[in-house]
């Protein structure tokens, strides 16, 4: 739709996604314009942190705040840090 494709913030925070929702979110095309998103205080783990690492939608998206998720799964976002995708990773 229109909206989504000039959104640029998403606030996902405290929505108790897990490692599905968060796969769907990252196999998703709107999220092709994002640049933030916030997931903070969720359910993700390795399996969701993964599908966001892998996306080929995430192109855009240089800030991420993973905080209050499972701890196992940040590590496998910094693969996204060291390409030099994500500026930013909290």
């Amino acid at each position: 739709s229109s909206f989504t494709s000039r959104l640029v913030r998403l606030d996902l925070a405290a929505n108790r996604i897990d490692d599905d929702g968060a796969r769907q979110l990252a196999e998703s095309t709107s999220i092709v314009v994002l640049s933030e998103l916030n997931l903070r205080s969720n359910r993700i783990g390795v399996p969701g942190m993964r599908a966001f690492a892998n996306s080929p939608y995430r192109m855009e998206l240089t800030g991420v705040d993973l905080r209050g998720n499972l701890p196992d799964g940040i590590a496998v976002l910094q693969k996204s840090l060291r390409e030099g995708v994500l500026r930013a990773l909290t």
